[in-house]
């Protein structure tokens, strides 16, 4: 049951969503069970400074219960990334002819893996990255150097903050 007019529209993206699985289970929870839920959703509006490194949030420009017009797009991805070389040989054990080339992809694949093909450099000191392609870095720093909670920071401090929200790459340096 529900009063408010937005969570009315919550629940009816929800019943709407419901129909595409051929079964489920909706079950409530005690307040007393549902801290942490209640903690994370309020997180986005009160960032406090000691989760900024431990949890990734990304602040939603409109609600998800509003419909989003659907483009058509097609992916492109520049060719050759410098994540190529160490996919390949994670994947397949594939090096190049040169061996010295092929000695630099082995050391650097030691500090990363994929999942769900997607390439994830280990941290040590931290949570591990989210690796990034060029034309990404471009959309990552300007929502970071322009965002809601951006203070327009310059290039040394521009990268640690991608560092300290989860992203890499090569040059970021």
């Amino acid at each position: 049951m529900v009063k408010h007019l937005r969570m009315i529209l919550y629940l009816d993206k929800v019943q709407e969503l419901l129909k595409v699985f051929p079964t489920f289970t909706i079950q409530q929870l005690p307040r007393a069970k549902n801290a942490d839920a209640d903690e994370l959703a309020s997180l986005g509006s009160a960032l406090d400074t000691q989760f900024r490194c431990s949890i990734p949030v990304e602040h939603l420009d409109q609600p998800s219960i509003e419909d989003i017009e659907q483009l058509d797009l097609m992916q492109i991805d520049e060719d050759p990334s410098w994540q190529d070389p160490i996919i390949h040989y994670l994947a397949n054990e594939n090096l190049p002819e040169d061996k010295s080339e092929a000695r630099k992809i082995k050391q650097n694949a030691a500090r990363y893996y994929t999942k769900s093909d997607t390439l994830i450099r280990r941290s040590y000191s931290g949570p591990h990255f989210t690796c990034i392609k060029h034309l990404q870095t471009l959309k990552v720093l300007c929502k970071i150097h322009d965002g809601e909670c951006g203070n327009h920071p310059r290039g040394r401090s521009l990268a640690q903050k991608a560092l300290s929200v989860g992203y890499f790459w090569p040059t970021m340096s």
